[in-house]
Parts: C-alpha cells; structure tokens; sequence
C-alpha cells in the first residue's frame, strides 16, 4: 500500500494535467448541452440535450473527486507514510552501501585475508585438496611411474579401498593404442591377471582413467598395475601401487540421551 501511495505522488503532476482536460472537456460539453437544451424545439432534441448534459456534468464530479483524491495523497497521505520509514530506508545509497553478512568462522575453518575490488569485498576460501586419496594403511611403493605416461594419482599408494573407486590418473604414449588395469595379490608367487576390458583412449592429463570395484576381491594386500601399450601391441610405460581391500568402515552410531 505505500509503494502504490508514493508512486501516486511521484506521477501527481500528470494526473492533475488529465484530471484538467478531463474537467475542461466537460465542461464544454455541459455548456454545449445547456444551448441546445435552450432551442431545441422538439421532444427528441430536448432528451438528447438533456443525457448530454446529465453525463457531462457526471463527469465534473468524477474530476472534482479525483482531484480531491489526488490532492491529499500528494500533500497528506504520502508524507505522513514517509515520515514512518526509517531514516536509513530513505536515504539509501548507490550500491556501495549495500552490505551483506558473511558467516562466522566455525570449527577449523580459517579464511584466506580479503581482497578489495572497486569497493566490493571478496572472501577468497581454501582450495579442496589436490589429492583426497583416503586412508593409507600400508604403502608398499610405487614402481614404474613416469607422470607424463602411466601414473596413478587415486587410489594413493597403500590406499584402503573397500567400496567402487575411480582411478584418476595418465595413459598416454607415442603410438597410443590402449592401456588396461591388472591385479595380483601382494605375495611373491602371485602373476598379475587383467581386469575388464582394454581403454583405445589416451588420457594425456590426469583425469578418469576407469573404475575399481573391490567387492569382487577377498579382503587383503594387492598390487594394481596400469600398463600402456603401442599399436605393436608392446608394453611401453607402467604404474605399479599397492591396494588394501577391506569391508566397509562402519560408522559411529549415536548413543541415546
């Protein structure tokens, strides 16, 4: 309601200018009716003079009202309802004075100082870590990884696995022609046997690689070996880590009050 009472008197000039055509345009219309009320010489003339008189001078009552109602929402009501609003609603500023709360610092949560830009403060928040590898239990050390060839980023070395991971890492050698994952248990009369299919795309940058599921594995130590061929087929780059394939981490269950 205050918004449609201060938008009135911000357009108040204009309406007296209509309220003003509208009341002199009746009232020519009223005077023109009164004359051809006055020589008018047959029935149908003098109704026809008279509905035109009746609605003329209708109309210089709506006009009047009008500018009655104009007049006090300009000089009373739109006052009175801005002297109610805070000091600090009306003299609202351009945009610099627009403020926003930021939140608290919680827990171990430490921001990075501010920077400053054409008036604005913008909070700047830590990066993720670059390698969330998880729980290492027992790094047996990698063998054979060159970072620009064959390199397994995630699962980290000795990384506990024990729900679908995907393996985030580089394949990519002259003459690509595709890699794939092997498996063998950390035991020294153990071979690596494939697992799944052969990748004929090159990841040239660190990246997803494929998916391990261990659930499809005895609980243990293993080695996961990445090997990248040519198109002859010939072994050219590898990334060996070790792996611990355990069940599920149980969670913490809340203790009743």
């Amino acid at each position: 309601m205050g918004s449609f009472i201060l938008f009135l008197e911000s357009i108040s000039v204009g309406l007296y200018i209509f309220v003003a055509l509208l009341f002199i345009w009746n009232i020519r219309a009223f005077i023109l009716a009164k004359s051809e009320l006055r020589v008018a010489q047959f029935g149908l003339e003098r109704e026809m003079a008279q509905r035109q008189g009746g609605r003329s001078f209708t109309f210089l009552v709506i006009a009047i009202e009008l500018l009655i109602f104009i007049w006090a929402i300009s000089t009373i009501a739109a006052p009175t309802w801005r002297d109610g609003l805070p000091e600090e609603t009306l003299n609202l500023g351009p945009r610099e004075n627009f403020q926003t709360s930021t939140p608290s610092q919680l827990g171990e949560f430490n921001p990075i100082p501010t920077t400053q830009n054409s008036g604005f403060e913008i909070i700047q928040t830590a990066p993720p870590p670059s390698t969330p590898v998880g729980t290492i239990i027992a790094p047996g050390g990698r063998e054979g990884c060159t970072v620009d060839q064959a390199f397994i980023q995630i699962p980290g070395d000795g990384q506990l696995v024990f729900e679908p991971i995907e393996i985030i890492g580089v394949a990519n050698v002259e003459n690509f022609a595709f890699y794939k994952f092997e498996l063998r248990r950390d035991r020294p009369d153990t071979n690596f046997a494939p697992l799944g299919v052969e990748y004929t795309q090159p990841v040239p940058t660190l990246s997803e690689l494929g998916q391990f599921i261990p659930s499809n594995y005895l609980e243990g130590v293993y080695r996961l070996r990445l090997v990248v061929f040519d198109t002859s087929s010939m072994p050219i780059a590898s990334c060996e880590i070790s792996i611990v394939i355990s069940p599920p981490v149980p969670t913490e269950t809340p203790i009743g009050q």
